[in-house]
């Protein structure tokens, strides 16, 4: 019998352990975003939209970045890497070939690099 008593408390104090309700976890407030810049209405051709700080590698920029070496505009490694000397490059070509001068190639800079025969 006191075995039987034993089970009965054991399996008491379980049940009350496991019946006991834990407090709802608290939600923090909503947070809110800003980001670092607006980007344009369309994306850069054969690109696709990141933020100014971050740095892309693609095919589409292995071919930018040959075309401006090609044309005197860019000195770097050809990497595929839109970093700041391609953007400076892209942007001294759009100068150069009166086009909007944003350092991004849309599809206008995109066009009179394929167009362009040297500086």
């Amino acid at each position: 019998m006191t075995k039987a008593i034993l089970v009965l408390s054991s399996t008491l104090a379980l049940l009350a352990a496991c019946s006991q309700t834990t407090p709802a976890p608290t939600v923090a407030p909503e947070q809110t975003f800003t980001p670092i810049r607006q980007e344009p209405a369309s994306a850069p051709v054969g690109s696709s939209a990141t933020s100014a700080t971050s740095i892309h590698h693609n095919a589409f920029m292995f071919q930018v970045q040959e075309r401006l070496k090609k044309l005197g505009y860019y000195e770097g490694e050809v990497d595929g890497a839109n970093g700041p000397k391609t953007k400076a490059a892209v942007a001294h070509f759009q100068h150069d070939n009166n086009l909007k001068v944003t350092g991004v190639v849309d599809q206008h800079t995109d066009s009179a690099l394929k167009l362009s025969s040297g500086k």
